[in-house]
């Protein structure tokens, strides 16, 4: 699936975007989000939405991280850009973070109704009956295309049962997160990323060496 800009007009696959960010060495293991993040074995989507800096991007790595480990490769992960707005870009980068079939994507409208149904069917035959693939989209609010949103939306509601998808986002859109609602989304918000006070507490004896003290905490 390696399109040149010479004979599609489009940006050749970035293959950096479909392979996971590497997690900071400092970053602490945190079990409530783990818990939280699980309700999308239940879901076909779970929204994780914030303002910059809460930590979507880490706490979306440690569940993949989690996932891959109970599940070998039942994780893909693509990370959205501004160059996403354009369909045929975001969906290149969907199938081959998936391992769909690039010829679906020839000659059609990526946003059309036939693409969309075929993917969905490609990924019923790849998965087995037991299989469970989990997609990450890291900053899917940077796509900020109606046709894509939309597109993205209807493909999920096309894809087998055991497909999930988890998408992080600055912020949502009305109409996306209407949309959402219909395939009976989570959301891990900005109250639910922000630390406990258990987790505010565990952070700070670990970058300190020892407990705090109760009378000057």
């Amino acid at each position: 699936m390696d399109r040149s800009s010479e004979d599609t007009g489009h940006p050749r696959l970035v293959l950096a975007k479909l392979a996971r960010p590497v997690l900071p060495d400092d970053c602490r293991p945190r079990p409530r989000l783990a818990a939280l993040f699980g309700r999308i074995l239940h879901q076909k989507l779970l929204c994780v939405v914030a303002p910059a800096g809460y930590g979507k991007t880490c706490a979306a790595l440690q569940y993949a991280r989690y996932l891959e480990g109970e599940r070998p490769g039942s994780v893909a992960w693509l990370s959205v850009d501004a160059q996403d707005n354009d369909p045929l870009r975001f969906w290149m980068h969907v199938h081959a973070a998936l391992g769909l079939p690039s010829s679906l994507l020839d000659e059609a409208d990526p946003c059309g109704e036939d693409a969309l149904v075929a993917a969905g069917n490609a990924l019923f035959e790849k998965l087995g009956a037991d299989d469970e693939r989990f997609l990450f989209v890291d900053g899917f609010d940077l796509a900020d295309n109606a046709e894509v949103e939309l597109s993205f939306l209807r493909f999920c509601s096309y894809a087998p049962g055991t497909f999930h998808v988890v998408v992080t986002a600055n912020a949502f859109s009305r109409r996306l997160g209407a949309e959402a609602c219909l395939l009976g989304q989570e959301f891990v918000g900005a109250d639910e990323l922000a630390l406990s006070l258990d987790e505010a507490r565990e952070l700070l004896e670990g970058m300190l060496g020892g407990e705090l003290d109760e009378g000057r905490a």
